[in-house]
């Protein structure tokens, strides 16, 4: 839907409700950042999944890659 800031608002409040995350919610922000082209966010967030209990799964990474493959490089 384009509207990646709202998975965040979304995903904050499935934390507060007290709700299990997976790796599945997780590469769905990731896709998010890296179609918005917010890749190095991206990168940060799965460096960040396992304090919530989760790790990244295989989608999640090769979403990450693909982000990493699509965006010039910066610094």
């Amino acid at each position: 839907m384009n509207h990646v800031d709202l998975g965040f608002a979304i995903f904050g409040t499935m934390l507060r409700r007290g709700r299990k995350t997976d790796a599945a919610v997780f590469s769905t922000l990731v896709k998010g950042l890296c179609i918005k082209k917010r890749v190095r966010e991206a990168a940060e967030l799965i460096d960040r999944i396992p304090q919530w209990g989760c790790s990244p799964n295989l989608v999640t990474c090769n979403t990450l890659i693909d982000g990493l493959c699509g965006s010039p490089l910066i610094d």
